[in-house]
Formats: structure tokens, sequence, C-alpha cells
């Protein structure tokens, strides 16, 4: 088909973020786009909107799942998305894909000039590395383009996308294997230039193995040009064997509809086939919501209300909407509905307006619904039912009941609550007798002050100084080691800290979390007890007393990812910041399960508004935006964990020399401008860890303690990316490297990167 005058355009985007803008011209073409994106729940919206230039069309999705260590550009709030993949040097117009690579990517042959450059191959199986970020297939890395004469190598050429607004430049990755074994003085070393900037030097790449070269952080100039240069030196010309170029796309996650409300309405779409404009993420973007559905501005979006009345829904009423537990209104009214009203809708616990009339239902409302409806916690509306008549002359009345309810309630609960004070007050004037706090978990044990000093043989052995108290080591009746924190601060502050920390302790409940056995509170003797972790501090065995037991690199890696789950459970299941995230506070078990301690100073925070707080915390940890504002969010916890990650890789503390006062995140800076890892990383190592898990830990530091909290990662993210550096450090130890194969240029995992940013392996000069 000939071109078209009037090209076909319209937006392409993956869950709630911007892809591309598809530009179809000519019919007769194939036109296919690829995105390497990490699923934040069940479901990923590709959604394909019109911009009133024609109408969208879609031939073909396929999705195909990758290892979690592929692409290290693409994570949780970041996809990428392909420009171009190529293969040089193989048989012309030959395209390899599944089942030569197994995740199915398109690697199209490379048009190149014969007359000046020519291709090289080999039938030689070709190895790889322990990790691979990428896993080139075996036929793409077999063959490369090498130039004839010229000592120069130009690859393809291309512009930035002008159409993507504020461009945020390209990831490139270069597949680089020597496929001609050298011999004698041959040798092959070259430069590689980004237009007229000296990009990276090459000294001869490994034969017959997978190795590659990336940035960390895009490039972003208006043209790009790759020239390879061979050096003086060499006795061969440049090589290359494959190349990728990608473009970062931000993926807004707390913008996506809350999963178990996705999960609900899904289920009603396909109870009743819904057509609608039912597609995509249910609330964002927020002018693409969908038809009937309302949603709160929470992070994530939760339905607040859905609205199907005149929407031809016949059969039953289904119990997925009972899935729906954010939901304040529901009107299904006037629609074909039959059949008894579900006992289901009685366990929406939001629920204030249920809206069933204009329907052919029949039988009685169940009890539940009925008890609701008739306390004034539910407003119901049906035509007619056995055990509701007279319900909608109730329903004005209504609000005059609840007005009244509210009102007696209010009056009785401060009657109550000044008689409840005076008898405490009574209580505490007589001395001597164990005060048990309403608020505290009645399931805790309770403790007089002299059990706990025959626990602690009279408070004999010290172990430590928590965030209000000395700690002890004692003995409970079975036998059973506890730590016994006892207060020594001033009474009024005391009380205050002491009641934070045990009810923070009786409200959660983790396994990353120590767990509090009980408490006293005999007068003025105050003190906590819980679970004793025989193995000490992550401090302790960083810099303390155990520190000649230097924890290798994997099972640091292993305690925070514990600490950060528990911090995670906190943040997102509790919406409590701990406040005094550091290692003194990350205690270790028999073996070395993490568990983090100290609430004391655990704040509640609403997901809404950040808290303005007195300042707390331990210095060389806090968040400086904290310290600034006294604005208190979960993201000042992530400044301290990023804190604790440079301490598992350097294995220095936060403040360094005593007189200059160093902060480790400005040395760690520092030392990273000189590109080597080597001097970041603690020397006790002696390198047994892999280069590519710690470059990630340390640029995941590096985030943490970014200067301003919305730049922060969530805890969440840092979960995902620790499994991630588990898993590859994981996979070294399973097959460790010979020495000849942890040099730079060996180590198959080259990262380039010219900016202040951080990347996973050496960085370019």
């Amino acid at each position: 088909m000939a071109q078209s005058s009037t090209p076909l355009q319209f937006d392409l985007f993956v869950n709630v973020g911007f892809w591309i803008t598809l530009n179809i011209t000519d019919a007769s073409s194939e036109y296919a786009y690829e995105v390497v994106t990490v699923a934040s729940n069940n479901f990923i919206w590709v959604c394909l909107v019109n911009i009133n230039m024609g109408t969208p069309f879609i031939s073909a999705l396929e999705l195909r799942p990758l290892k979690s260590n592929l692409y290290p550009y693409a994570y949780q709030n970041q996809s990428s998305a392909i420009l171009f993949r190529f293969n040089y040097g193989p048989t012309e117009n030959e395209i390899i894909r599944y089942p030569d690579d197994p995740y199915d990517r398109i690697w199209p042959w490379y048009r190149y000039n014969k007359a000046i450059i020519k291709s090289i191959n080999t039938t030689e199986n070709i190895t790889r590395y322990g990790v691979d970020n990428y896993e080139v297939p075996n036929p793409v890395l077999q063959t490369a383009i090498t130039p004839l004469s010229s000592p120069n190598l130009t690859t393809n050429s291309y512009d930035a996308l002008s159409y993507i607004p504020n461009f945020p430049g390209y990831y490139m990755v270069l597949h680089l294997t020597e496929l001609q074994k050298l011999s004698g003085n041959q040798s092959r070393q070259f430069d590689m230039y980004l237009n007229d900037w000296n990009w990276y030097s090459i000294e001869e790449p490994p034969y017959c193995k997978a190795s590659y070269i990336y940035n960390s952080e895009p490039d972003i100039y208006s043209h790009y040009v790759y020239t390879f240069v061979q050096l003086s030196n060499s006795t061969l010309p440049p090589i290359l064997n494959a190349m990728e170029v990608y473009w970062p796309m931000t993926m807004q996650v707390n913008q996506l509809t809350s999963a178990s409300d996705v999960s609900g309405i899904m289920a009603v779409k396909a109870d009743y086939q819904i057509v609608r404009n039912w597609n995509g993420d249910p609330c964002s973007p927020a002018n693409f919501s969908w038809h009937g559905v309302s949603c709160n501005t929470e992070e994530p979006p939760q339905i607040a209300s859905l609205n199907l009345s005149y929407s031809g829904l016949s059969g039953k009423i289904s119990d997925s909407f009972a899935k729906l537990q954010s939901i304040t209104r529901l009107d299904l009214s006037h629609n074909n509905l039959s059949g008894d009203i579900p006992v289901s809708l009685a366990s929406m616990l939001k629920l204030q307006v249920l809206n069933l009339s204009g329907n052919h239902l029949n039988g009685d409302v169940p009890e539940a619904l009925m008890k609701k409806n008739n306390s004034g916690l539910l407003l119901l509306l049906v035509d007619s039912c056995t055990n509701c008549e007279g319900h909608s002359k109730r329903s004005i009345s209504k609000i005059i009941i609840i007005v009244i309810s509210i009102v007696v309630v209010t009056v009785l609960a401060v009657i109550m609550g000044l008689l409840l004070l005076r008898m405490l007050n009574r209580r505490s004037r007589r001395g001597g007798s164990v005060e048990q706090d309403t608020q505290i978990h009645s399931e805790l044990k309770i403790f007089t002050h002299e059990v706990l000093k025959s626990i602690t043989n009279n408070f004999s052995q010290p172990i430590g100084k928590g965030g209000f108290g000395i700690v002890y080591h004692g003995y409970l009746e079975n036998q059973t080691e506890v730590a016994v924190k006892v207060c020594c601060l001033e009474p009024t502050q005391a009380n205050k800290q002491f009641l934070a920390e045990v009810k923070s302790l009786s409200l959660v409940h983790h396994k990353n979390l120590v767990t509090l056995v009980g408490y006293c509170k005999d007068g003025n003797n105050l003190a906590v007890v819980y679970e004793y972790l025989r193995r000490g501090s992550l401090f302790d065995h960083l810099r303390g007393k155990d520190s000649s037991s230097a924890l290798d690199w994997k099972m640091r890696l292993n305690i925070v990812l514990e600490a950060a789950q528990a911090l995670d459970y906190l943040h997102t299941g509790c919406g409590m910041v701990h406040r005094d995230v550091k290692s003194s506070n990350i205690l270790l078990g028999q073996n070395f399960e993490a568990k983090i301690s100290d609430l004391g100073l655990a704040r509640m925070f609403s997901a809404d508004v950040n808290s303005v707080i007195s300042l707390s915390g331990t210095p060389g940890y806090m968040d400086p935006e904290y310290q600034l504002t006294f604005t208190l969010n979960e993201k000042s916890d992530v400044y301290s964990f990023g804190v604790i990650l440079m301490e598992i890789v350097t294995g220095e503390p936060p403040i360094l020399n005593a007189r200059e006062r160093i902060h480790i995140v400005k040395l760690v800076k520092q030392l990273l401008s000189k590109g080597s890892i080597e001097d970041v990383v603690d020397s006790r190592f002696e390198g047994e860890y892999d280069t590519n898990s710690v470059w990630k830990v340390v640029e995941l530091a590096m985030m943490c303690t970014k200067d301003e909290s919305a730049n922060r990662p969530t805890m969440a993210d840092v979960v995902v990316h620790l499994k991630d550096c588990v898993q590859i450090e994981e996979h070294h130890q399973k097959g460790k490297l010979e020495p000849s194969e942890k040099s730079d240029m060996n180590s198959g995992s080259i990262s380039t990167s010219h900016s202040a940013g951080i990347s996973f392996a050496p960085v370019s000069r």
C-alpha cells in the first residue's frame, strides 16, 4: 500500500506511564515496539490512547517473562523502552529470536557497507560469567563486524526523541566478544567515543566469552554517534558483536489503583461482561478513569464509589462487589438484577450508601445489612422486602439519629474518661502497685520490679544501652533468655517514651522485629522485657565488640534485606516511622537472622499529611531534610537505612574522623569519583564478593540518601533491589570466578557513566 498523506497517530501507555507516540505511515510495514517493565501486581496495563489522529489498533500483544537480574535499568519505578537492538555481522536479513533466544528478544541484522566493513564469525561456544545482566544468545555473539582497512569503526547514528517531554536520554549496551584466537604479539585495543567524548577504553575483549559495557545513567544528547578508534599499540582494529539502546520511562507505581481493588473490579467486570471504557487502570490517569468509578486520592488510589445504575446488569448480585473494601457508595439501581441480596455486602466495612432499587430482587434483606441500616451506619435503598417495611420513611430521620447518637456517646465517653482518670490517680497515690495501661496489649506479661530483680540477678549483667535505658541479660522461670531494658530517664520523659515503645511493640508483629515479652510499670520503676538476640547488633560485628568476626558480604546482604522487610512492614502495614534506624538497632539471632529493635521513638504517620514533630534520632543517621523542616515521613527511615547500606559496604561508621567529622555519604562519593569499587569496599572481604551486587547496593544507598525525600525510593523498592543483590551474590558463590577472570575488562559486566551517578561496575575514565 502507498504511503498515507495523513499518518495515523496514537499514544501507547504502560500502566499509567507514557511510552511512545506511534506514527503509522505505511500499512504494508510492520511496526513493533518493546519495553522492559517490572510487574508491580497481577495486572500490566498496555493502553492505546486516541489523540484524535485516527483510531488506535493493535495486531498482537506478547508478554515474555525475564529473570529479575536482567536489565539493571528496569525496576519498579522505571521501565525501559527499546529504540533498537542490532546483531552485527550475521547473514543478510537474518533475524534471531526464539528458540535461539529463550526470552524471544528480536535481534535483527545490521546493514553495513561491505566495501569498508567485514564480518567475522566463529562456531565456538560462547561461555558467560556467573552473573550476566543480558544473557545475549550465542548466535548473536558468534558474529561481529570489524573495519577492512581503516583503524576506526563507526556504527549507526540516531537522534533524541523529540516528541517525549523532557527527553531522559538513552541507555546504551554494547556487547563485545573476541572471536579470533590471538597469538604472539597480536592485540585488540581501542577507545570508544560517544560523539566527541571518550566514553571507554577497551583492552582485549575476552575470547569467546560474553562481555558487555553499559551506562548506569542515561546519556542525554540531541544526536548520538559511536566511533571505535584503534589504539596505536594495537595490531587489530575494533570489533562489535551487538548493541542495544533504550530510553527510561518513569513508572508511577503509587498511582496505580490498589491491587485488591483492581482484583475486585476486574471480577465484577467479568461477572457482568461490562464493556464501557473499562480498560487499563481503573483510577489512573485521572482523565482516563473508568466510567462510574470514583477514586480517592490515597497512594495507591482506592475505589471510593461505584455507580452501575442503568447499566443493563442481569442475574444475581455478585459476591465480587464485597472485594471492594474501600467503597463508601454502591449504586446498582435500575438494572435487571434478581434473586436474593447476598449477605457478603455486609462485609463492606466502609459502605455508607447501598442503592438496590429498580431491580427484581426477592427474599429478605440479610440480618447483618438490616442491623447496619437500622443503626444508621448504612443507608439501604431497596424496593420491597419482607423484613424492611418502612425503611424508606426512616431514611431522612437517620441523619438526626446519627447526630444524636454521636452526641450521647461523646458525653458518656467524657464522663467515663474523667472517672477513669480519677481512679488511676487514686491508685498511683497508693504507691508500689502495678499499674496496667489500658492502651497496652492485654496479652503481654506484667512484671513487678522485684520479679525483674530476680530475673536479672539484681541487674548484674548489662549487655547494652537502648533508647531510654540500660539493657540487662536475664532468664525467665522456664530458663528462656530475655533482655530487660530498664528506664533511667526523668519520670515525665520516661513515662512518655516507655509508653511509646511498649505500645509500638505490642501493636506490631513481624519475624524481623524484636518480640515483646512484657513490661513493668511498678510505680516509678519502668522496664521493657523482650526476646534476647544472642549475636548482638550489626554494629557490634562491623565495628563494635564483635568486629573481629566481620560478617562476609552475603551475610551482610541477608541481614539488611531482613531489616528492610521489617521497615517496609512498619511503613506499609502499620503506618509507622521508626525514627531511629541505625546499625546498633539491628539485632542478630543465633543464625544471624536480623530483627529491628528500639521502637521508643516510633511515631504513627498519615499517608496524606507529613507529621511535624520534635527532632529525634541519632547523629549520622538523621535525614537532613527532616533536620531542616522538622517534617517527618517514612522517607526519613529510608535515608537512615541508606547510611546502613554504606556501613555494610565500607565497614565504616556514619561519621568518620572525630575532628573533621566527615559523613559516610560524602566519603563514598569522593571514593567513587576515582572509578574503583575496591577503594570503597571493606578490606576485610579480601575480594570475596560479586562486583555487580556491591555496585548495586552502593547505587541503592546513594538513592536512599538523596537530599530531597521525594527522590528516595520506598522501603518496598529497597526490598526488591536487595533481593536482586542477594540473588546475584548467591549465583556468584555457586560458581566463583578464577582470579584471571576478575579484572575490569574480563568481569563481563562493565558499566560506564560520565555523570556523578553510580554504576554497577567500574566507571569510565
